[in-house]
């Protein structure tokens, strides 16, 4: 398996679970030329926990 089809069902998860673009971005480490999110991004601090049972109803959905 390649990673980056790791990384794309994870991303695409992450965006219908209703996690922004741009924090998606972030956290896999893709930060672009726009100025907003290079110095002025700051996520809420629901983010973590936001994700977190993203991925836990993905991991439900795989083992299903």
């Amino acid at each position: 398996m390649k990673i980056k089809y790791c990384r794309k069902i994870y991303a695409s998860y992450l965006h219908k679970c209703g996690i922004s673009s741009d924090l998606i971005d972030m956290l896999q480490g893709r930060i672009g030329k726009n100025i907003f999110l290079k110095h002025y991004l700051t996520p809420t601090g629901d983010y973590k926990d936001r994700v977190l049972d993203a991925l836990k109803k993905l991991k439900h959905e795989i083992d299903s």
